[in-house]
């Protein structure tokens, strides 16, 4: 059995020949054989004067240049076709891969996936029509040595999708994956997983838009929350991690350190109505010593517990007088010694 008869057991081309009960690939390669051999038969002869027109055909129809051309062809398919566990869909795809659920909203709520402009030379490539392999997933698009290589789309029994570019039957380069449950991510791929630029959509809405390592957020990236507050900053393995901006659907903003997610350290929150907290944060919470400030000048200083004031502290009047007094979980509940005015304390110092 010949090399391109072996590689034909496994995989069974999708050609309009084959559909039509035309000649198969094989068949076309042997009656590739046969006009070389016809080739060089008439080659050898001298046409009489008889047959002039016939001969002029013959030779039309197998001229070096044509010949070479096909060959090339047949040549390049067998050097390219999938090697294994592969079959040709002959009726085209499945009701189940034609009309996948996601795939009208996605297109219309944002455009067909759009090839990039610099691809490889297509005629280093394979193009089949959709190929079925042994656990039914679906591939059609370019195959190179055997592989998955060039721009294709790939459909997943449980009905997930990606379109895009591939290197080695794995996604490379710049597609789009659709999942089962509508969630998409659409940007940059190594080895199978998202690793540069992209966009996470969750239920229809972005909800991270940025620089992506080994499948997570990694680098710099911008996240949308689900109680549509805005995470701006940078991120390490899927978490927070460092320097970044946290803005809330209501106006509000927390700049400050965040670690493994949370923000820790020192750190400011502006709230909505205009007040201002700037001092230590510890996950999440404002937690250890801050100054929190009105607009109106109003002003406490002290000690903070999970989110409230909490101990001992001083509250200040836009007047510059100011009393000690305690709180317990954001409540004063008492005052301690009388209204002191700031100049007070500085002459008895």
């Amino acid at each position: 059995m010949g090399k391109l008869e072996g590689v034909m057991d496994k995989v069974y081309y999708d050609n309009v020949q084959e559909k039509h009960g035309g000649p198969s690939f094989i068949q076309m390669l042997k009656e590739q054989k046969d006009k070389d051999t016809m080739m060089s038969t008439f080659g050898s002869k001298k046409p009489d004067n008889n047959n002039n027109n016939q001969s002029q055909f013959i030779n039309q129809q197998n001229s070096p240049s044509k010949i070479n051309k096909e060959f090339h062809s047949t040549l390049l398919k067998e050097e390219h076709a999938p090697k294994m566990n592969w079959r040709c869909l002959n009726n085209g795809l499945p009701l189940w891969a034609k009309y996948l659920k996601n795939e009208e909203f996605i297109n219309k709520k944002y455009g067909p996936f759009k090839k990039q402009k610099d691809l490889p030379n297509s005629m280093d490539f394979l193009t089949l029509g959709p190929l079925e392999d042994t656990k039914q997933d679906i591939y059609e698009g370019q195959w190179r040595q055997g592989l998955r290589w060039g721009f294709g789309k790939m459909i997943w029994k449980d009905g997930s999708y990606y379109e895009g570019t591939w290197q080695k039957s794995k996604m490379e380069g710049n597609g789009r994956i659709v999942y089962r449950n509508g969630n998409m991510y659409q940007g940059e791929f190594k080895d199978n997983k998202k690793h540069g630029k992209g966009i996470f959509y969750h239920q229809g809405r972005c909800t991270y838009d940025g620089e992506w390592k080994d499948d997570q957020p990694h680098g710099r990236g911008i996240e949308y929350m689900i109680n549509d507050g805005i995470f701006e900053g940078e991120f390490i393995k899927g978490l927070k991690e460092g320097k970044g901006k946290l803005k809330g659907s209501d106006g509000s903003l927390i700049t400050g350190i965040w670690k493994e997610g949370r923000i820790q350290g020192k750190g400011e929150q502006l709230y909505a109505d205009g007040r201002l907290y700037q001092g230590d944060f510890k996950d999440d919470k404002k937690e250890g010593y801050g100054v929190l400030t009105w607009p109106d000048k109003r002003r406490f200083e002290g000690p903070w517990v999970k989110g409230n004031q909490h101990g001992i502290g001083w509250f200040y009047n836009p007047d510059s007088t100011k009393c000690k007094g305690e709180w317990v979980n954001g409540k004063r509940i008492k005052w301690i010694g009388g209204l002191i005015k700031d100049d007070q304390l500085n002459n008895n110092k």
